[in-house]
Formats: C-alpha cells, structure tokens, sequence
C-alpha cells in the first residue's frame, strides 16, 4: 500500500517464483469441445480444442482438420496456433499440483474401460476430457476420463472419479454447475442382500415325488429401484427357471418338483437383477434357502 516492499512482499514474490519453476508449460489435460447452439440461421455446431499446461494457462482454438505425424504436434500446434488465458491460478496450488500428480501417473489408469452414466443432454453437442502423459517411452499419449452431452460417460475406476469430481467441484470442466447437479441424482442407490428374502412354504418335506414352493419377497427397495428379473438355482448351480411375479406386490414364486429316495437337504438361491431408472445394477443379488427331505417330514 506504501509502495515499499517489506518481508511479507518478498515471501510472497518467493513463493510465486518458486511455483512458477515448479509447474511449466507442459501439456496435462485436453479438452475436446463440440457445442451445438441455435443462429438466425438454425442450429450450428462449433468445435474447439483446448490444452491445459502444468502452470494453469488454457489454450484454446478451433478444431483443425490437420494430419500431424504425433499428438505432440497436435498440442504444440494448439498452444502456438491457441488463445491463451490462465485458467488455473497459482493461488490454486494444490490443484495444479494434483493436476500434475495425475497426469504423471495416468498409465495405470490406462486398462479401466468407459461406463456410461444415466443422463445425458439432447442438443448439446459432446465435451471429452482427456489426461495427458508420457508412456515408457517417452511419447506423449491420451486417455480420455469423461465426456459429457447425448452420451455421458467415464472411467470406471474410483480414483479417475474423484479426480474428475474434483475438477468439476473446482468449476475447471465446461457447464460444471450443471455437471455437478447430474452427478449428484445419478449415483447408484445402495441395494443389499437384506431387501430380498428366499423362502420356503416348508422347511420339510417327504421323500419321493414332491413339489418344494418357493417365493422371494423384496423388503424396501429405493423409489427409483425395481426388480427386472428372479433366476433360480439349485445348490449345484443348475438354472432351474425364472421365477414370476404374484399378484402381490414385491412377491415371486416357483414351484420345482423334486424327488428324492433318500434323506438329504437341499439348497436353492436366486439371483436379482435390479435396475434403477435405466441402469441395471453390475451384480445381481443373491438370496438363498434350504430345505429338507425326510421319510417323515415335520408338519
């Protein structure tokens, strides 16, 4: 304010140059950016791409339909050819730090396979982020994280997530407000085995020809949650058949006819595939019961 420098003016002016030797230009994420807008003239697309260096500087330019001979080029061609902004501040240390981390060691992310999200957005177009980083060797190489517009998509691997989660929290990804509103309404609701119930009418029954009756009860399933189908299995792991649904709520059943010349026990299990809004649950849930055979069954 005086216009003389004191020890807290040259901290800061230490630290700044400090982290400016520390965060270079190199290039850590990429961001493919198709946008869909309405003009006097109908709808138009545009398409832009942007690289965001180590120090925080965005450059964006239009897409050009080029033929480099390796990515490097490509992104060199962005940066010189690119509008240039700083788009991540110093003051943001620590994300441009964990930014840096991420892209250092990406290729262990590199085997994770896309899973889409439940919602996407018509008219949009199609945001794609992408880390970049060297491989073994050397060579610079992309893998892309999300993307965002009629197909919504990411890694699935729960670091990656965070990550990302991190840079739209941090308002760095296009439309982060929005972003962060879907995510939060797309999170798989939590099922256990406990919402499922696998009974029988009888814990006995005779030898011989029997008939075992089967039902499935589901206990408290989440609003958005519903069961698409009951399969079931005998303890050898045979697929006896689909169970159906009563006219009760929440209830399936099936009848197996067994027969059985000596004392034995006998377990059965299901397997339910749920499904929440339009995604189908990754492991169906398992419920099982047993039963047993006696030549005088209790009654």
């Amino acid at each position: 304010e005086d216009g003389q420098l004191n020890v807290f003016d040259l901290c800061m002016m230490k630290r700044e140059l400090i982290s400016q030797m520390q965060f270079d230009d190199t290039p850590v994420l990429f961001i493919d950016d198709y946008r869909i807008s309405e003009s006097p003239n109908g709808w138009k697309g545009e398409s832009y791409e942007r690289v965001i260096t180590a120090d925080g500087n965005r450059y964006s330019s239009p897409l050009c339909r080029c033929v480099f001979s390796s990515l490097e080029e490509h992104l060199n061609h962005i940066k010189s050819e690119g509008e240039k902004e700083e788009y991540i501040s110093f003051k943001d240390e620590v994300v441009l730090r964990m930014i840096s981390d991420f892209s250092k060691n990406a290729s262990k992310y590199k085997d994770s396979k896309m899973i889409n999200l439940k919602f996407g957005v018509e008219d949009y177009g199609q945001t794609k982020l992408s880390v970049l980083y060297k491989d073994e060797n050397g060579n610079m190489q992309s893998l892309e994280l999300y993307r965002f517009g009629e197909e919504s998509a990411w890694l699935d691997n729960a670091e990656v997530q965070e990550f990302v989660k991190l840079l739209i929290e941090k308002e760095y990804i296009p439309d982060s407000d929005f972003l962060a509103y879907m995510l939060s309404n797309s999170e798989q609701p939590e099922i256990s085995s406990d919402m499922f119930k696998l009974k029988s009418r009888y814990i006995e029954y005779g030898l011989g020809d029997t008939t075992v009756e089967l039902n499935l009860r589901a206990f408290e399933l989440p609003e958005s949650c519903y069961v698409e189908e009951v399969n079931l299995y005998d303890d050898e792991n045979h697929f006896i058949g689909t169970m159906s649904p009563c006219m009760d709520a929440d209830i399936w059943d099936y009848l197996v006819d067994c027969h059985f010349t000596e004392e034995c026990q006998k377990t059965f299990y299901t397997l339910t595939t749920i499904r929440c809004g339009e995604t189908a649950l990754p492991e169906p849930v398992r419920s099982e019961c047993t039963v047993y055979f006696r030549n005088t069954p209790a009654p």
